[in-house]
């Protein structure tokens, strides 16, 4: 993917995509944006202050609601 100042070579999220994503050592929820006229950014944050993003994990399901949390 290329925009006005960046070429991407690593697959990007989709557009709307919430992710994670991996900023001055901490880790955030973001949504990826590709648009057309500026390029690609995060919704809350520089595109260029994010080291490294991830697709969200599963939510997390109970194999039963009979067993108790531990």
């Amino acid at each position: 993917y290329r925009d006005e100042c960046r070429i991407f070579t690593c697959k990007l999220p989709d557009d709307g995509q919430e992710v994670l994503i991996s900023v001055y050592g901490g880790v955030e929820v973001d949504t990826f944006v590709q648009d057309g006229n500026d390029g690609c950014y995060f919704e809350g944050r520089d595109i260029d202050d994010v080291a490294a993003w991830m697709p969200l994990p599963e939510p997390y399901k109970a194999e039963s609601e009979d067993k108790e949390c531990r």
